[in-house]
This record gives C-alpha cells, sequence and structure tokens, in this order.
C-alpha cells in the first residue's frame, strides 16, 4: 500500500511542482513591481481573506469528501443532494454574511483591524469578496474529489489557477496599473475558476443522472448528522488558521504595511518546504484510513514512518537551501530593498520543515478519531504562536513574528508526536528509520555553523546545501528503498548505482 501511495504522490508532487511554480513566478512579478509599502498592503489584505475564509467555511468541507461518495457508492442520491444542498447553502450563508458584515460596519471593521494604511483597508473592501469565492471554490473541489475527477482538480489547481494569476500580474505590469486592478483581478480569475469547477461538476452530474429534478422532491438536509462530524475538526481548522495568519495580522495592527511586506516576501519561498507532504497526504489519508479500519497498528505505523521519510528526504534539498543561503536567495529573488527578510526566511523555513519531517501526525489523529487530542494539541500550538507574536512583534518587528511561528511550529510537531504515539498506536519517533533523521540533524547543524559563518557568501551556502542534501539521501536510501517502489529505475545500471 505504501509503494502505490508514494509512486501516486510522486505524480501529484510534480502536478503541484508545476503550478507552485507558476504561482511563484506570478508572485515575484508583483513583489518587484509594487512599492514595499504597496506589497505589504496587498499581503496583508490576503491575509486577512484567508483567515476569514477559514474561520467562515466552519469546517464543512469535510463533509463533503466524507459523506458525498459514502452515498454515490450506495446510490442514495436523495441523501447525496442533502449533504450537497445544506453544506453549499451553508457555505454562501458564511461567505455572503462576512461580506455584508464589512459593508455594514466599516468603520467597526477599521477599527477591529488596527491598520492605519487606507490603501491596505481599500483593497481588503475589495478582496474581501474572494471569501465566498474561494469558499464555494473549496467545495466544488470535493465534490470532484467525490466523483474521481482527478482531471478537473489538477487543471483547476494546478494550471488554470496560477495561469490566470500569471496573467493578472503580466497585466498588472505591462499596463503600469494600480494595485486596485490586482485586486480585482484576482477575483476575476477566482469566479472563473469557480465557473470551470461548476461547469465540470454539471457535467459529471449529467453523466451520473444526478440532474433529475424528482430527486430533490421530499428532500430532507442532515443539518444533526453534519454538524457532528464537521464541529469537532472545526475547532482544530480554526487554531491553524491562527497560527498561518497570525503574523502578518498582528504585524498590520502593531506595525506598519512595509515590516508586513518584509515578514510576508519571504512566505512563498518557506512555504514550499510544504510543497512534498501537501502531494503525499492526499493519498496518505485514506491509505492510513483502511489500515485503521483493519485494526493493523503495525502497518500503520510502518505506513506512517515511511511516508515520514521520503516527505523528510525529499523536501531536505529545499530546506537545505532556503535555510542556509537565504540572505543571498533573498536578494536575488527580490532585490536588495528586501536583504532584511534573509534571517526571518530562515525561521519560516525552519517551522515549516520541522513540521513536514515529523509526519502526518494530524491525519493520523484524524483517520483514527482521536479529535480531542488533535484540538487540543491544535489549540497549544496556536496559543504559542500567537502569544509569542503579540509579545515580540512591538519591540522586533517582522522579526518576532517569524520567532513566534517557528517556535509555535516547533511545539505544535512536538505535541503532535506525543499525542500520536498515546492515541493512535504510532510510535512518537520509529527507530528503524533512526539514521535518516540523526543525518538530517547532523547536517543541519553543520549547514547553521556555515551559514552563521559565511551568512552572504553564496558560492560557499549553496555547495554546503547541495552537498548536505546529496548526504542526506545516500543515508537514507535503504530506508527509501527507492528501487523496490519504482522498480523501472533499474533497468540502467547508472540508476542503480543512484539509487541502489
Amino acid at each position: 500500500m505504501t509503494r502505490k501511495q508514494i509512486r501516486g504522490s510522486g505524480l501529484l508532487l510534480s502536478g503541484r511542482g508545476v503550478g507552485q511554480g507558476l504561482k511563484f513566478l506570478a508572485e515575484l512579478m508583483v513583489v518587484r513591481y509594487l512599492s514595499t509599502e504597496g506589497y505589504g498592503a496587498w499581503t496583508y489584505a490576503l491575509a486577512a481573506v484567508t483567515f476569514l475564509r477559514g474561520m467562515s467555511a466552519l469546517g464543512l468541507n469535510r463533509a463533503l469528501s466524507r459523506y458525498l461518495p459514502l452515498h454515490l457508492e450506495r446510490g442514495e442520491f436523495q441523501q447525496f443532494y442533502g449533504v450537497l444542498v445544506f453544506v453549499f447553502g451553508a457555505l454562501v450563508a458564511a461567505g455572503t454574511i462576512v461580506v455584508a458584515g464589512f459593508y455594514a460596519l466599516p468603520e467597526e471593521v477599521a477599527a477591529l483591524a488596527g491598520v492605519s494604511s487606507e490603501q491596505a483597508l481599500a483593497l481588503l473592501f475589495i478582496v474581501i469578496f474572494l471569501v465566498p469565492v474561494e469558499i464555494i471554490d473549496i467545495g466544488l473541489t470535493g465534490v470532484s474529489a467525490a466523483f474521481g475527477d482527478s482531471r478537473t482538480i489538477f487543471v483547476r489547481r494546478f494550471l488554470l489557477h496560477p495561469g490566470l494569476r500569471i496573467a493578472v500580474a503580466g497585466t498588472l505590469v505591462l499596463m503600469k496599473a494600480d494595485i486596485t486592478l490586482l485586486a480585482y483581478g484576482y477575483l476575476f480569475s477566482g469566479v472563473v475558476g469557480i465557473a470551470y469547477y461548476g461547469w465540470a461538476v454539471a457535467v459529471q452530474m449529467r453523466d451520473r443522472g444526478l440532474l433529475d429534478r424528482g430527486l430533490l422532491r421530499g428532500l430532507r438536509l442532515p443539518v444533526r448528522k453534519v454538524l457532528s462530524y464537521t464541529t469537532p475538526v472545526m475547532a482544530s481548522d480554526w487554531c491553524s488558521i491562527f497560527m498561518l495568519t497570525a503574523g502578518p495580522l498582528l504585524l498590520g495592527y502593531f506595525t506598519d504595511m512595509s515590516t508586513v511586506a518584509l515578514y510576508q516576501v519571504v512566505v512563498p519561498v518557506a512555504a514550499l518546504n510544504t510543497l512534498v507532504a501537501q502531494s503525499f497526504t492526499m493519498l496518505f489519508e485514506p491509505s492510513a484510513s483502511r489500515l485503521h479500519a483493519r485494526g493493523d497498528a503495525t502497518g500503520l505505523n510502518d505506513h506512517y514512518w515511511r511516508t515520514a521519510v521520503w516527505v523528510a528526504v525529499l523536501t531536505f534539498p529545499l530546506f537545505a537551501l532556503s535555510f542556509t543561503a537565504s540572505i543571498p536567495l533573498t536578494v536575488l529573488l527580490f532585490g536588495e530593498r528586501y536583504a532584511a527578510a534573509g534571517p526571518i526566511l530562515t525561521l519560516l523555513a525552519s517551522g515549516h520543515f520541522i513540521g513536514s519531517m515529523a509526519g502526518f501526525n494530524s491525519e493520523a489523529l484524524r483517520v483514527t478519531g482521536s479529535l480531542r487530542w488533535l484540538i487540543a494539541v491544535n489549540a497549544l500550538g496556536a496559543a504559542t504562536t500567537v502569544g509569542l507574536s503579540v509579545l515580540l512583534i512591538p519591540g522586533m518587528g517582522a522579526m518576532g513574528a517569524a520567532i513566534g511561528f517557528a517556535a509555535g511550529h516547533f511545539l505544535y510537531a512536538v505535541l503532535k508526536q506525543v499525542a500520536v504515539q498515546r492515541a493512535t498506536g504510532v510510535k512518537a519517533f520509529d527507530l528503524t528509520y533512526k539514521g535518516p533523521y540523526i543525518t538530517m540533524a547532523v547536517v543541519a547543524l553543520l549547514l547553521l555553523v556555515t551559514r552563521l559563518t559565511w551568512p552572504a557568501e553564496p558560492w560557499i551556502l549553496v555547495p554546503a546545501a547541495v552537498v548536505g542534501s546529496l548526504v542526506v539521501y545516500f543515508s537514507a536510501r535503504a530506508s527509501l528503498s527507492v528501487l523496490d517502489t519504482f522498480p523501472e529505475l533499474g533497468r540502467s545500471k547508472l540508476m542503480r548505482t543512484i539509487f541502489g
């Protein structure tokens, strides 16, 4: 099962890598074009949208992936419609309430945000419409997944979405337009995205005979069933949103938009350390659910840790580069005006990598029904991140937010490993795989020494990151079993030498 999952995740990683590359190109164009304060105002508005979208989704999108495939499999089409209508009705209502609240109480919103930048507030009152748009987009993703329509999801998430972002950014630069065009462009691209999803879902429903109006007669909304499933994880989702958006939102409250920009400019680079984990998680959870249903604790533990090693080793080169060569990398990508963001990148990359290398602990807790543990751990992680940020940002600015992020994610990862062992039977650390993890720790320490000794020397830092990544890979070859997972590589003598 793990072998099949890893092969499938490799395909998803390729697609996600293309999508992330296109999105990063669009982000790079925007950073280079906008002033520091303008970029800070733009990313502050987007962070507020992310926060409000996460809070107003209420975890309801999870009900789609939980119940729709079940009802389709059983031919329970009225129950399928009941879940669909209730979830989308609630999502649309929640998004509409957010937008209406902004325009009904503009002065109260401005006072609550605590932002003095008129530009940031003006942008926020435009992009706030992305909240209902993105909520609907997430819901349609769940419906497409229930139909097994991976092609639609692939095109929407990895081609259409980043492609439209590049088109908007390119138009902004070529027309030398105001940042307002960027806001309306993102809103337009979001509407195009849900139109594409809506068309694809309608085709799937037509092909399955689900557009029969008779199925809506006597429709009953499964309110209790859906909420009993989503309410426990809703609190967990909210905590994750707090951890993700605390930095930019608190920086906007305590400082100015230039400081927000200094933090936000390196967030996309640091987030690349989650690229592999995000690709693997889509296939890890279904496999883990089947193992748990069989009562195969040993199989679940092996599945967990073998997948974790793959994620850690594949992520390490990204971590090594963004951690070690953070200052020259930041200057190369974003220009000399953002040089001070280099140390912030180091901290953010460290926080993300720690979470990735620990494995899919949240997913393991979720599939085994250990929701109380998950909620408690998420609450502690969020409290640490927000608490440290509130304490440190007034005196340290963006660096304080980065310290809060890294410390919160470190504690979060440790607590989740404790919870995983106590609640699921998966070992907090499987000594079978101690070799790769010890090597990663030693190499990371050596890279830290290198970074502190030559902080701005790319001809030393980049080769050190490359050599360190190779050392990690060759130390983990036996644990990865690459040729067992991809036997076609064994046809070449050179490939057998590299991967054997």
